[in-house]
């Protein structure tokens, strides 16, 4: 009856995708997919996969595993969107599979099969799935994971979360996590940590990531960020603010029917073993997070915890009632979203602008049009196609008096700097709506108010950077005067 049920929910994902597949497969890569997987990716691909690293374009800091594979991929199959999309669904597809495999760590067969159900019509798997998500590789590594830890195989996990480590810098939370998880129902920690292998767990990421730090340091001159990506640090009310949005986050697209049921049940709910994993991870994310994030945390980085709150749930009095109502909240969820807000990449509300392309360059032509990302991307990256249809400017990169065009939308982020862009009441526009989005634009040459220049703040070398460029400086000097220090 075990095998029968896996084997329905692996056809059941399997269909699901295909179908999915063939709507989504010349969809553009959009948004964060772009900045964190194909501008490496066709970085990469270009050099003939000779590289590993952002070398001509800012760099965020994330390790290039998941680039350096789609690039790998490109190679083999063909460098276009289908393929792109493929390589994504797959992704997609082992992330629902091994989600079954934890669900039926912790619940019965039947059960199991409902939660991974409910998991995989949530608006932000469905999104996710739809474009090259940046984050489905390190949910999958780390679910994974987290089912090697249940099956005390210590060793083998080790090596998945020295994958996971290499693909996004939340990763590096969720293996900090991991690691506790698996350390704290040890009564004696150290006997325990050596005799089971846990140790490897903690040193074997560690080690790879240090790796990586030193290649990273080597090609590009820093650890992580380059001066040039913006990254700020965090402060008290930046914590704050993302404590807040974090709520807001996993309330959010039918996800508050759930949250309801723990209300409900909550003295009974961290009795169960899901409870106690949904609870640990939940706290311990929204915490590592909130201290690493000064610009706002998006829907996707909190898919573990989406996750682990369904198994939570259905671990204690599990009903149809539950199952219909998490499934009418979360289909809902697919239509929701905040009219005066920016719209993000939870939701397939974003493929509306796909439709509105054409209709921009009918209007700026051959002019500069300039706005913040995920609009502003050179063909490239987004159509894998090298002629530009409009001449896109980023705003990270460009003044905003360079600009012949200027995009206001509500895909584009509030909180970046110069997102306020003074504009005079009688400027001239041109409003464009498809769905539930809207792109204004306007001639930058009608608005002159703004005098004051914005450019990105440069990131100043750290502590732990400024000591090693010295020691390399040294070391240098040393082997110049032919070994001796002076």
């Amino acid at each position: 009856m075990r095998v029968l049920s896996h084997r329905i929910s692996i056809f059941f994902y399997l269909l699901l995708l295909i179908i999915w597949w063939f709507v989504v497969r010349h969809d553009p890569i959009f948004g964060d997919g772009v900045v964190n997987v194909s501008r490496p990716a066709v970085e990469i691909y270009e050099n003939n996969l000779k590289i590993a690293y952002y070398k001509n374009i800012p760099d965020p800091g994330h390790p290039t595993l998941l680039p350096y594979l789609l690039a790998t991929t490109w190679k083999i199959f063909g460098f276009n969107l289908p393929v792109t999309h493929v390589f994504n669904i797959i992704i997609a597809f082992w992330l629902l599979v091994v989600f079954g495999k934890v669900s039926r760590d912790y619940l019965s067969n039947s059960v199991s099969f409902w939660s991974q159900f409910v998991f995989a019509i949530s608006s932000v798997i469905v999104s996710q799935a739809a474009f090259l998500s940046p984050h489905l590789l390190t949910f999958a590594l780390f679910f994974t994971a987290l089912h090697l830890v249940n099956k005390k195989k210590f060793v083998l996990c080790s090596l998945f979360l020295s994958l996971m480590v290499l693909t996004h810098l939340e990763a590096l939370f969720l293996w900090i996590l991991i690691c506790l998880w698996a350390i704290l129902p040890l009564s004696s920690l150290f006997l325990k940590l050596r005799k089971s292998g846990i140790w490897l767990m903690i040193l074997l990421p560690s080690l790879v990531f240090g790796i990586w730090l030193l290649y990273h340091h080597h090609v590009s001159g820093w650890f992580i960020t380059s001066p040039d990506y913006m990254r700020d640090g965090v402060s008290i009310k930046d914590f704050i603010y993302n404590i807040l949005l974090s709520g807001w986050r996993l309330l959010d697209n039918g996800f508050i029917i759930f949250w309801i049921f723990v209300l409900l049940n909550l003295r009974s709910i961290f009795r169960t073993e899901a409870g106690k994993v949904f609870l640990f991870f939940s706290i311990g994310l929204v915490l590592l997070l909130s201290f690493s994030i000064s610009f706002g945390i998006a829907h996707r980085y909190y898919i573990p915890i989406y996750g682990l709150l369904i198994l939570g749930v259905f671990a204690i009095n599990f009903s149809a009632k539950k199952v219909i109502s998490g499934i009418v909240f979360l289909l809902a969820g697919h239509f929701m979203y905040l009219p005066f807000n920016t719209l993000g990449d939870h939701t397939l509300h974003y493929r509306s602008f796909f439709t509105m392309e054409k209709e921009l360059s009918q209007i700026v032509k051959q002019d500069a049009l300039c706005a913040y990302t995920p609009i502003a991307f050179p063909r490239i990256y987004t159509h894998l196609q090298k002629k530009n249809t409009i001449n896109y400017k980023s705003l990270f990169d460009e003044e905003v008096y360079d600009c012949e065009w200027l995009a206001i939308s509500n895909l584009t982020s509030r909180s970046y700097p110069c997102s306020k862009i003074q504009i005079k009441k009688d400027s001239k526009h041109h409003t464009i709506v498809s769905g539930s989005v809207y792109v204004t634009l306007f001639l930058r040459k009608e608005n002159e108010e703004r005098k004051k220049r914005c450019k990105w703040k440069k990131r100043k070398p750290g502590l732990l950077e400024t000591w090693y460029m010295d020691l390399l400086v040294k070391k240098s000097q040393k082997i110049s005067n032919g070994g001796v220090e002076i």
